[in-house]
């Protein structure tokens, strides 16, 4: 196989407009890594340099890679789907039946809303006592209206300004 070895500065850098190595290498081997700026990496079935200061992913073989959004970390699945870490909720997906893993500082209440493909996310909208914006997601048909979301404020800690039924209709706080 055909290998390019990028040529680094002295910090670590790599000079994209310099000129780069050409070389040859076993493909079973992947290509030769700088050793003081590349590890060598495999996932889904190559092999390839990447740099110190960034991670390998994981390689799962057939499983799924699990994102952790709030750590950064990747881990493989399992039969049953993701297995979460503490910050983290765990919720079915109904397309797959198994288990996704999300950060529970976004979804305080609970797992989010998946909707059907004939159906479109919706959000109510509220604010909280700082006057910041929350919505809760829900699904309506799609089709039965037009592929457009209503604008809907919790009247509790919201109203509705702008023409009704316009593209300047939103939401503000109460307070």
């Amino acid at each position: 196989m055909v290998c390019w070895v990028a040529p680094y500065d002295s910090d670590g850098n790599i000079l994209y407009d310099t000129d780069w190595t050409e070389t040859c290498a076993n493909i079973t081997d992947g290509c030769p890594c700088n050793a003081q700026w590349e590890r060598q990496c495999t996932s889904h079935g190559y092999t390839y340099c990447e740099s110190i200061f960034g991670s390998c992913p994981v390689d799962c073989g057939n499983f799924d890679t699990c994102y952790h959004y709030g750590s950064g970390n990747e881990s493989c699945a399992t039969s049953s789907g993701c297995v979460c870490e503490s910050d983290e909720i765990s919720c079915n997906n109904p397309d797959t039946g198994l288990a996704e893993c999300y950060p529970s500082e976004w979804y305080p209440s609970g797992c989010p809303v998946f909707c059907a493909h004939d159906e479109m996310y919706c959000s109510v909208v509220s604010f909280d006592s700082n006057g910041y914006m929350l919505w809760q997601d829900y699904c309506l048909n799609g089709e039965a209206n037009n592929w457009w979301c209503p604008v809907t404020c919790d009247n509790t800690t919201a109203q509705k300004c702008g023409t009704p039924g316009a593209f300047d209709e939103h939401c503000v706080s109460l307070s």
